[in-house]
């Protein structure tokens, strides 16, 4: 993640053998998703640093791909491309 000034600030939740990002919203919270080798799972970062991991509802691996100024997130997971809305 590369802030205004230049700075850019690598990150992975623990446990992950490979980190997505996929968007970033106007605060500075980021979101996509992470595997631990078996099973993937999506995840919010803070402006502050901290990771929330997620797993919608009775989802396989999603994929969260956009993250709104209120930090909603969408995104979709499953062989069949199920659509989730993340609201808190």
């Amino acid at each position: 993640m590369r802030s205004a000034g230049g700075t850019i600030t690598a990150f992975d939740p623990a446990g992950s053998q490979a980190t997505e990002v996929y968007s970033i919203n106007r605060g500075g919270a980021v979101t996509g998703y992470w595997s631990d080798g078996t099973n993937v799972h999506g995840f919010v970062r803070s402006a502050a640093g901290k990771i929330t991991s997620f797993d919608p509802q009775n989802s396989t691996d999603p994929e969260p791909y956009s993250i709104n100024d209120r930090g909603q997130i969408a995104g979709w997971y499953g062989a069949g491309c199920e659509s989730f809305l993340r609201t808190s």
